[in-house]
């Protein structure tokens, strides 16, 4: 094999470097957090991970023109919520697996809030720990890429369907009702726009969880859960639920998935 910075990357990936790989991060690790719009340095204290956000072939490509690689802080919760939000519309945190310990699970959480840069040539030493599970990669992929490309939200239309929908389910979590426990069978919240308002006229589609956390939402729950976004939108006036629907992932056509918006069902994930 060539020496030098060109043949860095492909030393990586020949030790076992991928995307979603992860890289252990001793104690007092400094990273950049993403904060009140602005990025600040924090230190965490306590033994973590970083798992590595740049493609594969990226990483590659030669060293003297692209040194470094991007990481995100990971770490194990056993909190349940952060855990669901992770599995679902979050922008702010991702699913990379999960782990049953003593009949409590566990999900090792990627943060995109967190971040740090790290030079190719000092991975050279460092073995790759296991991250992202293989059938979650793709899914990992399509998250991070919208970090970048996903279409602002514009402020009309955050303000009569976004914002109502997140403050009323705070609500809902915070009485543990039966709402907030059938959303948890709902792996994504997706709605299109059908006509140009305000009132915006808007048609909703549930995608129902895999069972590995949760059992999916069926059709006669979803029509509750579909009552409850048409009274809670539709409170506003300023846009109404004109239909819904459940959505099986294998049965929706790629144009149909990516013409959708995610609704985020949780506060911070923007």
């Amino acid at each position: 094999m060539r020496s030098g910075a060109g043949s860095i990357g492909r030393q990586l990936l020949d030790t076992g470097w991928r995307q979603g790989s992860l890289l252990a991060a001793p104690p007092n690790s400094t990273v950049n957090k993403r904060a009140g719009g602005t990025w600040q340095t924090e230190t965490f204290s306590t033994d973590g991970s970083l798992v590595l956000a740049t493609q594969t072939c990226d990483m590659v490509r030669d060293a003297a023109k692209e040194p470094t690689v991007e990481f995100l802080r990971a770490y194990w919760t056993d909190e349940r919520s952060k855990i669901s939000e992770a599995k679902k519309n979050s922008n702010r945190l991702f699913l990379l697996r999960t782990d049953e310990r003593a009949g409590v699970m566990w999900g090792l959480v990627a943060d995109a809030t967190t971040r740090m840069f790290v030079e190719k040539a000092s991975l050279l030493g460092e073995r790759p720990q296991a991250g992202c599970l293989p059938d979650r990669e793709r899914n990992f992929q399509r998250w991070l890429a919208r970090r970048y490309d996903r279409p602002a939200v514009p402020d009309a239309l955050d303000r009569a369907v976004h914002q109502p929908v997140v403050n009323g389910l705070r609500d809902e979590r915070r009485q543990a009702s039966r709402i907030a426990s059938l959303l948890d069978g709902v792996a994504e919240v997706l709605y299109v726009v059908e006509d140009d308002g305000p009132p915006f006229e808007v048609a909703i589609s549930f995608v129902p969880e895999d069972g590995t956390l949760h059992a999916p939402i069926t059709e006669a729950e979803a029509e509750e859960v579909s009552a409850w976004f048409m009274s809670t939108i539709g409170q506003t006036g300023e846009a109404r639920v004109v239909r819904w629907e459940v959505w099986q992932l294998d049965e929706v056509s790629v144009a149909d998935y990516f013409a959708s918006t995610p609704l985020s069902l949780y506060e911070f994930s923007s």
